[in-house]
């Protein structure tokens, strides 16, 4: 039996606050969901095909465009009870740690973003 060289998630879910239909999604300001995934990204572990699903109820669906930062993960798909929603957003699946904004606190309280921090320095 071979050995897995590389193992790459291709599913991301998460729920969020609100989500538009361009994939947009407002969670509770924190940013895990958007850091978990550069983390994942900047280490080649998000596979090229990789869809990412917000799960909302169906009153959690915004009918106009949340406003984005940056480091903002799109959603591929809104997931509601009663149906998938494809959304307009434009598939991309490489994010980065954007180390300038995050403060060296928090860098160092997650483990593998500490280790990745390490690293480039």
């Amino acid at each position: 039996i071979s050995a897995v060289k590389e193992l790459a998630v291709g599913l991301f879910v998460t729920t969020c606050l609100t989500v538009d239909k361009g994939g947009g999604q407002l969670g509770d300001g924190n940013g895990f969901f958007d850091l978990a995934y550069s983390i994942f990204s900047v280490q080649r572990g998000v596979a090229e095909n990789a869809t990412v699903c917000a799960v909302v109820g169906e009153e959690q669906i915004n009918t106009g465009f949340l406003p984005q930062d940056p480091w903002d993960v799109k959603a591929d798909f809104i997931v509601t009870r009663k149906e998938i929603i494809p959304t307009s957003a434009e598939k991309d699946v490489s994010a980065d740690i954007l180390w300038e904004i995050l403060p060296e606190k928090r860098i160092r309280k997650i483990t593998p973003l500490w280790q990745l921090y390490k690293q480039k320095s």
